[in-house]
Order: C-alpha cells, then structure tokens, then sequence
C-alpha cells in the first residue's frame, strides 16, 4: 500500500507518493476524486460547476413537487426517482473513519499570576 499526500494550492493540486512506486506500480493508474464548489453564476450565459449528480437530484425532486395532481404512476415514479437519487447524494464520499475524542492537554493547564 502506497501512502499518498495531497498538496492543495491555491492554483494547483500536488500529489505526492511514498514510497516511490516500482516499475510494476508505475504502469498503473491513479484516480482522483475531487470536491469542489459550485461557482456562483452572474447570468445565464455562464458556464457553471453544477455537478451532474446535482442536478439529476435537483431536477427529480422538482418533477416529485410538480407530480401533485397527476395519475398515480407519474407520482409514485417522480417520487421514487427522488429518493433514489436523494440517497446516492447522501452517501456520496462518506467515510466510515472512526471518530476519537481526547481532551485538549492546553486547557488542563491553570492560570496562575506570579504576585
């Protein structure tokens, strides 16, 4: 298993790898899932950073509040597709690290004056 450090600039992302891979690794491939923000858009002929899976959730959970009122089929799929998608965004990069509390050793310490 290769340890792998990334370097976030503000213009540029630097990878790092130890150890330095071997001949056999080298010829591999390395993948890179990266988290953005969506840019704010000034007006409508701005390209955005609006990611797909955003706005396949987006226009679902929009077409299950416009189903209101339609046959039954049409909702219950609106609906579903909603879900679906709702959930994929939720558990999009979720990590199962575990999470350990400690006390902070600086505020165990007391203030004392020296008069």
């Amino acid at each position: 298993m290769r340890a792998v450090f990334v370097d976030k600039q503000q213009l540029s992302l630097n990878v790092y790898f130890w150890m330095v891979p071997d001949t056999t690794a080298a010829t591999g491939t390395v993948h890179l899932i990266l988290q953005t923000q969506a840019t704010n858009m000034g007006s409508l002929t701005d390209n955005d950073a609006f990611p797909v899976e955003w706005a396949m959730a987006l226009r679902w959970g929009l077409a299950d509040e416009l189903a209101t009122g339609q046959p039954q089929t049409i909702m219950a799929r609106c609906e579903a597709k909603a879900k679906a998608y709702r959930e994929a965004l939720e558990d999009w990069d979720v990590e199962d690290a575990d999470t350990r509390f400690k006390p902070d050793p600086r505020g165990l310490v007391s203030a004392r004056s020296f008069r």
